[in-house]
């Protein structure tokens, strides 16, 4: 879909176009994979990976999309959030236990229990937890002044309290 908007970015410079990349979203309406993936009670990660990730609020976001409009940004943006942490320190923050797996066994586990609808994640997120990417969101933060609001902590805490809400 990126490919097809891009085309369509410069096909047509008279209109405003830009593609947001947000980090992973979190927050009490955004369902999506690695929110499910940090509320599993036991979260799994690969022995002897502790990756950085980047983590945005719900709220940033949605701030992040009026400014592009606000603005008329046309372009491709990536928008990041207040900082990087490693992977098991999210899980910490989260308040879960983490299950440190040995890489052959994730994959053969995970592809086992999503083929039994046990686990909601394919074994090819495995290498998502081993190496995902953080970008660099200085682009998108000088054309429109974006500065997230809520603090790594926050956003961890807003997805806790959401839990407790269901």
């Amino acid at each position: 879909v990126e490919g097809l908007v891009a085309a369509f970015l410069w096909r047509y410079p008279e209109i405003a176009t830009s593609v947001l990349r947000p980090v992973s979203t979190l927050g009490h309406a955004v369902h999506n994979a690695v929110g499910r993936y940090l509320a599993m009670p036991m979260v799994p990660t690969i022995l002897g990976f502790n990756p950085m990730m980047q983590f945005l609020h719900e709220e940033d976001l949605a701030e992040a999309i009026l400014l592009a409009l606000e603005h008329r940004l046309r372009g491709i943006f990536n928008v990041d959030g207040p900082g990087a942490v490693p992977i098991k320190r999210a899980i910490r923050e989260m308040g879960r236990q983490r299950v440190s797996i040995p890489d052959p066994i994730a994959h053969l586990l995970i592809r086992t229990l999503f083929n039994l609808n046990i686990y909601a994640f394919p074994a090819g997120a495995v290498d998502f937890l081993k190496y995902p990417c953080t970008v660099n969101g200085s682009r998108f933060r000088e054309a429109t002044g974006f500065r997230p609001r809520h603090p790594l902590g926050e956003i961890f805490a807003t997805m806790r309290s959401a839990e407790d809400e269901q």
